[in-house]
């Protein structure tokens, strides 16, 4: 189940950077969230048990920053 998470995760991300190359920056922002989200889904498949709460909301502080 996580091998589709991090695949589209990845895409995600590559889109953002692209977005980001063109200076569509609201996109790109949009697109690292989402790539985050699917990252964060494929850990949690990985490892089910371990609390994942802190991560994503160390990880939000740090794009609400930018």
């Amino acid at each position: 189940m996580a091998a589709t998470f991090f695949p589209q995760g990845i895409a995600h991300l590559n889109a953002a950077v692209a977005q980001d190359k063109a200076q569509n920056y609201k996109e790109a922002l949009k697109l690292y969230v989402r790539s985050l989200e699917f990252f964060i889904a494929g850990l949690k498949c990985i490892f089910p048990n371990h609390p994942h709460k802190p991560v994503f909301n160390l990880i939000s502080h740090l794009f609400m920053r930018v």
